[in-house]
């Protein structure tokens, strides 16, 4: 999406990209406030009843070397590590919207939360408007944010200078930031992530180097490299992929492990990158609420088959857009949303 902004013909010079935090999160979840939501909500009556009860009446205890305190009522707070404990705080802040602020994106997964705001060209920066509205919101969800721990990067477009950007509210500016699992980085490259990724599956290679000492089997090596190292090079592969030598980078690694034996299958990251693209692709055209879909492209609008292409096709000046999952959609599969 910040690619997207920076290709716009508009005078975007560059786009900041902020982590934001919230102290003690699903410590701060207020189950009244919580219960008017879900009832407010368009789930099931029958499934908010059943979220209700799960809510009622929780208590908790201190039990530490055989002394035990006596039971307190609680009335805040969801359960991190549960299954409930994610969709609770999303439905909590799902009414924490930005408005009238060029453009401002405000992604939202559980407590991690940012904040994406274009920086355009003679024409003020709304940055601070956009936090002021952010801490207003999650206040009245009495949500403090942690000021100490919000961070910002600047992804800048080609020529620009980082000092185009002044620094906002004290935030520390980093030249990467880990969202959601992924490393993303100032440059649109994504080396730090498949590091930390291959150091990962470095390990587990070594736990399925000692089972095979054992005796395992290579169908049942080919079931944990599948299931230990594969699913770890393959979470976010539709946005790693923007940047092409970390997909050479992940290939080289594959082939290593079919010639250690790790696997008896050659595995070509670009036939699985083509897999999960027309799966997530397949998803957004199905769900009209998706965040993808506003920017996904259309049939185009022609009483005449023209050309082989479907897809309106959008202008591009550079290889790190053309190389983004909405842009392959189109230059690599042709596809296309059809309303």
């Amino acid at each position: 999406m910040y690619l997207k902004a920076l290709e716009e013909p508009t005078n975007c010079d560059a786009v900041r990209l902020i982590a934001m935090d919230f102290s003690k999160a699903f410590d701060n979840v207020k189950h009244a406030k919580l219960s008017e939501k879900l009832k407010s909500s368009s789930m099931n009556p029958y499934l908010v009843n059943w979220y209700l009860n799960f809510l009622k009446d929780r208590r908790q205890r201190i039990v530490f070397q055989g002394m035990t305190c006596k039971w307190k009522d609680i009335n805040k707070g969801v359960m991190q590590g549960t299954v409930t404990g994610p969709h609770f705080f999303n439905l909590f802040i799902n009414d924490l919207e930005i408005k009238n602020c060029s453009n401002t994106l405000v992604v939202k997964f559980a407590d991690d939360s940012s904040l994406l705001v274009p920086i355009l060209k003679n024409t003020q920066d709304c940055s601070s408007k956009a936090i002021d509205q952010f801490k207003d919101c999650s206040e009245s969800n009495s949500l403090p944010l942690n000021e100490g721990k919000c961070k910002e990067m600047i992804i800048l477009k080609k020529g620009r200078s980082e000092d185009c950007v002044t620094p906002i509210y004290g935030f520390e500016r980093h030249s990467s930031l880990e969202i959601l699992g992924l490393t993303f980085e100032m440059t649109s490259r994504f080396e730090k992530c498949v590091k930390k990724k291959l150091m990962k599956a470095n390990k587990c290679l070594f736990v399925i180097r000692k089972l095979r000492n054992e005796g395992y089997s290579q169908d049942e090596l080919d079931l944990l490299f599948r299931s230990l190292v594969l699913s770890q090079l393959t979470y976010g592969l539709s946005v790693i992929a923007a940047s092409p030598p970390e997909l050479t980078t992940i290939q080289n690694f594959l082939t290593g492990c079919y010639k250690r034996r790790y696997t008896s299958e050659q595995i070509d990251i670009n036939i699985l990158l083509e897999q999960t693209d027309r799966k997530l692709f397949e998803k957004l055209c199905k769900q009209n609420n998706h965040p993808l879909r506003e920017i996904c492209p259309k049939i185009k609008e022609y009483t005449v088959k023209l050309r082989t292409q479907e897809a309106q096709w959008p202008n591009i000046s550079t290889e790190r857009f053309k190389n983004s999952f909405i842009n392959r959609c189109i230059f690599r599969y042709n596809l296309a949303l059809q309303f």
